[in-house]
């Protein structure tokens, strides 16, 4: 069961190790395209190697989902997942970079204990920040519905450029709000670099919660912030 933790200076985070956090969306499955955002951290000080994943996007239901054997239907994002070797740890800077010569991103689909995993082919380093750097960063996931049993899932991460801008709550919902990408204008690609997209496939026309999972007991992650946000 994902724990709520506070930090030193008072702020709370939701902490998984080995976990999945599911809530059901205010607006339940009446949406065709959406947000999800974190701003997370990783409490390691040290590599991390294969296996492990982080996932992210929408169940259908909050009973059977994307853990379960049984899970009815899920579509998001993975990032790293086991054959995306070795996270590098940076203490000098404070983040863990994901890469070690495959895809960062896959857009994943599972029904029931199959799992579909589809590379969006994005062979350039991208980070999460530490612990130590005290500074939680993001993660978007662009979720469309593509019909009635298949949508097109893409995914936002920080690469060597926008790890550095360091983005607070109010930033945070300003880049979860704004669905305009480009590198010449608005704010989204100040903070994070956009992943091809892929579609997953052969899922349930019901998507009506949010799932997040964190593979590792050690080390944890730490998610200050989650936003999803209903575009229409």
């Amino acid at each position: 069961m994902a724990s709520i933790v506070e930090n030193i200076i008072g702020n709370k985070a939701l902490q998984l190790g080995g976990e999945e956090f599911v809530r059901k969306l205010s607006f339940g499955n009446n949406w065709n395209k959406l947000r999800i955002g974190i701003r997370l951290i990783v409490n390691g000080a040290a590599n991390i190697p294969a296996p492990r994943r982080l996932v992210m996007g929408l169940c259908d239901g909050d009973q059977f989902t994307y853990l379960s054997g049984s899970c009815l239907s899920f579509a998001g994002s993975g990032w790293g997942l086991n054959n995306g070797g070795v996270w590098t740890y940076d203490g000098a800077n404070g983040r863990y970079a994901m890469y070690a010569g495959g895809s960062v991103h896959y857009v994943l689909a599972k029904v029931g204990a199959s799992l579909t995993e589809t590379s969006t082919v994005n062979n350039t380093a991208r980070y999460i920040k530490t612990g130590l750097s005290g500074t939680p960063h993001m993660l978007l996931v662009d979720i469309t519905r593509a019909s009635s049993s298949s949508y097109t899932v893409q995914g936002y991460v920080p690469d060597g450029t926008t790890i550095l801008n360091l983005p607070d709550v109010y930033n945070f919902l300003l880049v979860t709000e704004s669905e305009f990408y480009s590198t010449l204008v608005g704010i989204v690609d100040t903070y994070v670099d956009r992943m091809n997209s892929a579609t997953a496939t052969g899922l349930s026309s019901n998507l009506d919660t949010l799932s997040i999972y964190w593979s590792l007991a050690s080390p944890t992650v730490e998610i200050t912030d989650v936003c999803v946000l209903r575009y229409y």
